[in-house]
């Protein structure tokens, strides 16, 4: 098992309208990859009346850096968006625990993005594995392989591709899907290794994938037990 520089993910969610000021901050800033979705506020109309707006759709950016780039991205963000605005968006950031492609590597230390993380310390991890659209099933049922019990899936672009191809070693369609999947701490590693050995980046899924240690679940330990 390989030992990696610290990694972190960079999550923002803002108008859809800004996509292009977005995708500025963005250009100027080093990263591994950006994957793009999309989504819809849930905001009362009471409350977008009051604040003069009507309903606008929401664009999600995913972006993996390395951790000591992400607090410098984050400013960025900050100061260009005006974070501090209310309905300007939200940015939030997490240390990425481990990530699996052609192999597993664990990114663990002190990172300037947030919180000290070691593989496996946490109870439970969420797990992104992103694919080629239309193999979420092929996928799932390797994740299911190593112990997974389910998962939610998004449709997403990728954003980037050279960068993305130089980092995960192959050939990457702009077209993905992200599958998340939450696991038991102990499970991830298995789940993450079943992935790449079934569904990995040298299949048609090419699926990758990554993991952020998350503290506390409600919901997963009665599934667990009837699985």
């Amino acid at each position: 098992m390989h030992q990696s520089q610290p990694v972190s993910l960079l999550c923002l969610i803002s108008e859809l309208g800004k996509r292009q000021k977005v995708t500025a901050i963005l250009e100027k800033h080093e990263s591994l990859f950006t994957l793009v979705s999309y989504g819809k506020g849930t905001a009362g109309k009471k409350i977008l009346n009051y604040l003069g707006l009507g309903e606008t759709g929401k664009i999600i950016f995913i972006k993996l850096l390395p951790g000591a780039k992400a607090k410098e991205l984050m400013n960025a963000l900050d100061e260009g968006l005006q974070l501090d605005t209310p309905s300007h968006g939200i940015a939030f950031i997490a240390d990425v625990d481990q990530v699996c492609f052609h192999r597993h590597i664990d990114c663990a230390g002190q990172t300037d993005g947030g919180s000290s993380t070691m593989p496996n310390e946490s109870p439970y991890h969420l797990i992104f594995a992103v694919l080629n659209r239309g193999y979420a099933e092929e996928v799932m049922t390797a994740a299911r392989a190593g112990g997974a019990t389910g998962g939610t899936s998004l449709h997403a672009q990728g954003y980037g591709m050279a960068s993305m191809q130089k980092f995960f070693g192959t050939t990457i369609a702009p077209e993905k899907e992200i599958l998340m999947i939450v696991t038991e701490g102990e499970t991830s590693t298995a789940v993450m290794d079943s992935i790449a050995k079934e569904t990995g980046p040298e299949t048609d899924a090419c699926a990758v994938s990554f993991s952020i240690p998350i503290s506390d679940v409600r919901g997963l330990h009665r599934v667990v037990k009837e699985a």
